[in-house]
């Protein structure tokens, strides 16, 4: 029987015993790596995510809004069953749902909007990039809500990362508007998501990740019927996807969208949340691969260089934070 546990935010606290700014930066950047299975199974999830979701478009088998909203039902009837497998209650107190709803309204909702339709005009391990920027995002956005103190070499990663996105972006934004709505679309996302992870703060402690997704969902329906009435006037080709086309989108809404988180907080549980953030910086890399394997289409030169000063931005910030102000929430959804 699959179980889900509750967030269990660990972690050993930095300690920089450097007497130089260059000394701290390495120690910040030394990290207790630790293997973990359910973790490698979430970051192989998330990486085939973003291919499956562009092949699913490349290919014409959905739209986007179609993928986004049936996604949202078939991914909400998975996340019911597993709360009536696991025995999750399915109520909450009053006060609570103001709360559950909005969180759904942003996370399902607004940023499934943005990143489904952003994965439109990006490639897959641009999308991947630009999505790993969101713990930056969620460093500042708790700072600015006063939630946490921003230090300075914190502050110089955030540089750091988004000087790399702006490495990423450059290269392509030559090709068309379309490119470059993509690309603000993704960032947004990334911004959304970050605030979502701000916002569960008072709710992590109360439910445990299953049952928080699942509550939460209802609130995420306005946004992707309207997205899909709009976009597609209520056509769902049900008929016409082909068995790959299935595949593809099973593994979007399920593997992905379901099974990915699951096993990222079974992970978190296993070795801490300290150590589970660094598996999502597999994903980017790892994509950018899959992209090369499945689409024959590279990234360029500079857009490796933007990935790997990503990489390093997100990592100093990340290290220069106190484990208490890490979110054991998945940095980077899909």
């Amino acid at each position: 029987m699959l179980k889900c546990p509750r967030l269990n935010a660990q972690g050993s606290r930095l300690k920089a015993h450097g007497s130089t700014p260059s000394q701290a930066i390495l120690q910040a950047m030394r990290a207790p790596f630790r293997f973990s299975w359910p973790l490698s199974l979430a970051v192989s999830a998330w990486t085939l995510n973003y291919i499956a979701l562009k092949l699913l478009y490349v290919d014409k088998i959905l739209t986007a809004s179609e993928v986004a909203f049936l996604r949202y039902l078939v991914m909400y009837a998975a996340l019911v069953l597993l709360c009536l497998v696991n025995k999750e209650s399915f109520k909450a107190p009053r006060e609570d749902w103001p709360k559950l709803l909005w969180f759904g309204f942003c996370s399902m909702g607004i940023y499934m909007f943005l990143f489904l339709e952003g994965m439109r005009w990006s490639d897959p391990a641009e999308g991947a990039i630009l999505l790993n920027v969101s713990p930056i995002m969620t460093m500042l956005i708790a700072a600015g809500l006063k939630q946490e103190r921003l230090k300075l070499p914190a502050l110089g990663g955030a540089v750091l990362a988004l000087l790399g996105v702006v490495l990423v972006t450059i290269p392509t934004l030559g090709n068309g508007e379309q490119k470059g709505w993509g690309y603000v679309l993704l960032i947004t996302a990334a911004c959304v998501w970050a605030y979502c992870i701000v916002i569960t703060k008072s709710l992590v402690t109360k439910y445990s990740p299953l049952r928080l997704m699942t509550l939460s969902m209802p609130g995420g329906f306005p946004i992707m019927l309207t997205y899909w009435l709009m976009r597609d006037h209520g056509r769902m080709p049900l008929a016409q996807i082909s068995p790959l086309g299935w595949l593809l989108f099973l593994h979007v809404a399920l593997l992905s969208g379901v099974m990915g988180f699951i096993l990222f907080y079974r992970g978190i549980d296993e070795i801490g949340a300290s150590s589970a953030a660094l598996w999502i910086f597999f994903v980017p890399p790892l994509t950018a691969l899959c992209q090369w394997v499945f689409t024959g289409k590279m990234l360029t030169s500079l857009q490796l260089v933007g990935l790997v000063v990503v990489l390093i931005g997100v990592a100093m910030a990340q290290r220069f934070r106190s484990p208490a102000q890490l979110p054991a929430a998945p940095p980077e959804p899909a």
